[in-house]
This record gives C-alpha cells, sequence and structure tokens, in this order.
C-alpha cells in the first residue's frame, strides 16, 4: 500500500496542497497521513507562555481534525483510501524527516511560502530541508500569488 504523507501548517497553501494530494493518488489501496507538527515560538519560561502556547496547541488540533474530516468527505467514494492524522511536537524539520522514514511515506505533498533566499538563509526552510534530507519524493505547492 501506497503512504502518501502531507505535512499541514494551515496556511493559505493548505488548500491547493490538499487538492494536489487528492490528485496524485494512486489507484488501489493508500493511505494518507495528513500531520502537523506544533512548534513553540517562544521560550516556555513562565505560566503565561505554558498556557498560551496550550492555546495554540488546542486551535492547530482543532484545524488538523477539520482537515481530516474535509479529506475524508471529499474521498468519500475511494474507500481503498484510509486518511489518518498525526499531531507531534518538536523540531518541525526533523519531527517530519522522522516521520518519512517510520511511516515508510512513497511520496510527500509539501506547501511551500515563497519567502525567498535570504530568508530561508536567516531563518531557515522546512520546504528546503525536506526537498535536501527526504529519501522520497517531495511535490512541492507554491503559495497563492494576489492578483
Amino acid at each position: 500500500m501506497k503512504t502518501i504523507f502531507v505535512p499541514l501548517d494551515f496556511s493559505d497553501v493548505t488548500a491547493p496542497q490538499l487538492e494536489l494530494m487528492q490528485t496524485h493518488l494512486p489507484d488501489g489501496p493508500c493511505r494518507v497521513i495528513l500531520a502537523h507538527v506544533h512548534h513553540a515560538e517562544a521560550p516556555l519560561d513562565n505560566a503565561t507562555s505554558i498556557e498560551v502556547d496550550r492555546e495554540y496547541a488546542t486551535v492547530e488540533r482543532g484545524q488538523l481534525a477539520e482537515a481530516v474530516q474535509r479529506t475524508r468527505s471529499n474521498l468519500a467514494t475511494r474507500e481503498e483510501v484510509v486518511v489518518e492524522s498525526m499531531f507531534c511536537s518538536g523540531p518541525v524539520s526533523a519531527t517530519l524527516l522522522s516521520i518519512i522514514d517510520v511511516e515508510k511515506v512513497d511520496l510527500v505533498v509539501m506547501g511551500t511560502h515563497g519567502h525567498g533566499r535570504l530568508f530561508s538563509l536567516v531563518m531557515g526552510s522546512v520546504a528546503e530541508a525536506l526537498l535536501r534530507k527526504s529519501q522520497v519524493p517531495v511535490l512541492f505547492v507554491p503559495p497563492i500569488k494576489d492578483a
């Protein structure tokens, strides 16, 4: 059974990312993993920041559940497609690469933000890390350009 991995960040590129994934489903049995990696933006050094982090995680879990439900609904006629979800915490790139390895993923459908090379050089890029380090094909969905 083929496994397609779709890491989500719930940005503007999420809907096109899910659409592209659906166009790349193989015939026959297939497993789709929709995942989100929660990464704290600031050090959790006090009770207030811990509570804010928990609130963000709760919102993100809800967004992941909605994406899974929408995807299952869109694929209702494809009974041989199993849609799963994963919610993880940790360093985003390393966590995604670990999931790719452990879950024996065949294809990754990844959204990008198009921040540019300077931003990626300074801040790093999850998409770039997956492109460089993933041992499986990665399809990139570019950001939606404003008209």
